[in-house]
């Protein structure tokens, strides 16, 4: 006698929800997509070599569904707003594996070696701002135009320990540059299985 029991999950409000939800992480699974085909084709122009390149995609696609979703509705918020020029660069702490994202969108046209410099810079001072993060993923982009393309730059930073010398190159960046001098820090709240 068969079971209806997968048939009583998926047809249940809190599941249907759940996969409504989950359409936030697809922007996660392109971002992996669009970066892995630029790593490939050899497009990232100032970016890690491939064996840095490789850990930084395959930390971000050992991400969880649930995970992907908060990382993919944060990415797409930060693109909303960088496009309206209110934020250039926002971080985001992996609830689960405690990686700190840093994202980065400049105008078009900005110097490509000049990007990649910059978000090598912030995700060395938010690995010393988040003295629990040991592993940093940089994502930097264009700013959105319409008919305008983008590119890709990543950078992946694992730093077990931090020095005094550490700290003073992050206090110098923060007095010379002002990266992440005083951010605005927003909570929020995911369900994996929405109710409403």
């Amino acid at each position: 006698m068969g079971s209806n029991i997968w048939d009583e999950i998926i047809n249940k409000p809190e599941y249907k929800a759940k996969e409504e939800a989950d359409r936030n992480s697809y922007m996660w699974d392109k971002l992996i997509e669009n970066i892995s085909e630029d790593v490939l084709n050899n497009n990232l122009e100032f970016g890690p070599d491939l064996n840095q390149s490789e850990l930084a995609l395959r930390a971000m696609a050992r991400e969880t569904r649930f995970v992907r979703r908060i990382l993919g509705k944060s990415f797409r918020d930060f693109m909303d707003l960088a496009a309206q020029r209110i934020i250039e660069s926002r971080t985001l702490i992996s609830p689960e594996s405690n990686i700190a994202y840093v994202f980065l969108a400049k105008p078009h046209g900005e110097d490509r070696q000049y990007r990649v410099s910059e978000l090598g810079g912030r995700c060395f001072v938010v690995r010393g701002l988040q003295q629990n993060c040991k592993t940093i993923i940089g994502i930097a982009t264009e700013q959105y135009q319409p008919g305008k393309g983008f590119s890709f730059d990543i950078i992946y930073l694992h730093k077990q320990t931090w020095t005094a010398e550490d700290q003073k190159q992050l206090e110098y960046a923060q007095r010379e540059f002002e990266w992440f001098v005083a951010p605005q820090q927003k909570l929020f709240h995911e369900d994996e299985y929405p109710t409403n």
